[in-house]
């Protein structure tokens, strides 16, 4: 399959009144065109600020240091100017965040809105009659109803379910080849989540687009992406196949956030809590980040990660303490 993005050794990290705060911290990922590739970590594994490292959108307030490639479609985002990056930007690159009402501007109605994101770049499609058509098309195909209608009304009078469908559909307005879903479900009741899971899925099936999908939901996970990268600490500790994931965990965390996953329709006695807090990213040691937390943790793994090895074009993780017996099924 073709590339459509690499990263590698990205690294994010915060200048702070505590010291260094290490977000993200040396980050590879491999991302192929129509591919669905899962993030999923606890919160504070480096998540979302490794999705907005590679738009380069960390807020300067956070004297962020950003380091490390991401090379898309053969160029190396890095190496721009702010002005070629700002084309890169909701045209080839577009991102869905958390939640829509402060992606959303409240003075404006969310037609003007669609229209914004198809002025500011004017080669995807300059005539402004053919823009109205696509942003009526696009309401439609995010399943709005009466678009005509919803498109003179202002955030604050819709649903949070129908102004994340405003928000899919302004990231897809420039047909972008990579869509950035930063948990986009979390807010919304399960009926709405399955249906902004279903868009998701037919962006990828009408336009071929590929997607980042940031969360903490395994359950999500299984139904939606073909690959899965496991964050914790600012760094990727497992990335599979989901099927793999699933099925034959080769890390603990991996394995730990499987065992805390309720399963339908599978009977279990009780579920698995993992012990202990996520790591301080401003204190972070040598050695595997979970360490402190893992009941199988070896003298070793307190001065050395486990190695990350590539197989078949993903990376299995080779912790020496895991038998990889898998707990789940995709």
């Amino acid at each position: 399959m073709e590339t459509l993005l690499q990263v590698e050794n990205l690294h994010t990290h915060f200048v702070t009144p505590r010291g260094l705060v290490r977000a993200v911290n040396g980050v590879d990922i491999r991302l192929h065109k129509g591919e669905i590739l899962g993030i999923v970590g606890e919160s504070g594994s480096g998540k979302s600020v490794m999705a907005q490292s590679l738009l380069r959108v960390v807020p300067k307030a956070n004297r962020a240091r950003l380091d490390g490639r991401v090379v898309f479609c053969g160029t190396d985002l890095m190496q721009l100017g702010e002005e070629a990056m700002r084309r890169v930007r909701g045209a080839r690159i577009a991102m869905v965040t958390q939640n829509p009402s402060t992606s959303l501007n409240p003075v404006l109605t969310v037609g003007d809105q669609l229209l914004e994101a198809m002025r500011f770049h004017p080669d995807r499609m300059p005539d402004e009659s053919r823009m109205r058509q696509r942003m009526l098309a696009m309401m439609n195909e995010v399943q709005l109803p009466t678009p005509s209608v919803i498109a003179k009304r202002y955030p604050f009078q819709l649903s949070g379910g129908m102004k994340q469908r405003i928000s899919i559909a302004m990231a897809l307005m420039c047909e972008p080849e990579l869509l950035i879903a930063d948990e986009p479900t979390t807010a919304l009741d399960v009926t709405i989540q399955a249906q902004i899971l279903e868009l998701i899925r037919n962006a990828r099936r009408v336009h071929g687009t590929s997607v980042i999908f940031i969360t903490h939901d395994l359950g999500v996970v299984a139904q939606l992406c073909d690959t899965v990268a496991v964050m914790y600490g600012g760094k990727i500790v497992e990335y599979n196949s989901a099927d793999e994931i699933f099925r034959n965990p080769r890390h603990p965390y991996t394995q730990g956030l499987l065992e805390s996953n309720p399963v339908f329709g599978q009977a279990r006695k009780r579920l698995h809590a993992m012990s202990g807090q996520p790591p301080d990213l401003a204190t972070l040691k040598d050695g595997c980040a979970f360490a402190p937390r893992c009941s199988k943790a070896l003298p070793g793994c307190h001065v050395e990660p486990p190695a990350m090895v590539p197989i078949a074009g993903h990376f299995r993780h080779m912790c020496p303490v895991v038998q990889g017996v898998g707990k789940l099924s995709a």
